[in-house]
């Protein structure tokens, strides 16, 4: 079943897959719920950030680490939770290439929180939810073996 705000929310994150392209934390705030305090789980860092300081910092980090990030985002799946309020399920594809090491790409899980606002659909919260490591390596290694006619 497909939900009413999909086409909506599907343009939202393509445009904020573009944002991320030059990592400008201007470009990625037009994305969010000015109005709400956002919350934002990174698959790479322990802790969780709550509050435009934090999330922004985190941004501003990552301008300064990378020369550019590709996100492409599929199989997303949207359920409303609330007056004005939609959860929405995505795998992420992304590659990033940094300013001092060689690049480097993975597939996520991603949970997002989208909020209706004045301005229309808008991000709320982003949770990235990887594959626990022993399901990803064992993914690797039935790759492998597939291309090995295995």
């Amino acid at each position: 079943m497909t939900h009413a705000a999909a086409g909506e929310l599907d343009a939202l994150m393509a445009g904020y897959a573009r944002a991320w392209h030059g990592s400008d934390p201007a470009q990625l705030r037009r994305f969010w719920d000015r109005g709400a305090e956002p919350v934002y789980l990174a698959e790479e860092i322990e802790e969780t950030f709550i509050g435009w300081d934090e999330v922004e910092a985190y941004w501003a980090g990552n301008r300064e680490l990378h020369a550019g990030v590709d996100l492409a985002f599929s199989g997303s799946r949207y359920v409303t939770v609330g007056e004005g309020l939609v959860l929405g399920v995505h795998r992420m594809d992304w590659s990033i290439r940094f300013t001092d090491r060689p690049a480097m790409g993975g597939d996520n899980r991603v949970a997002a929180l989208f909020r209706h606002t004045g301005e229309g659909w808008r991000l709320s919260a982003w949770i990235e939810a990887p594959l626990a490591p022993i399901v990803y390596l064992r993914r690797l290694y039935e790759a492998r073996a597939g291309r090995l006619g295995g």
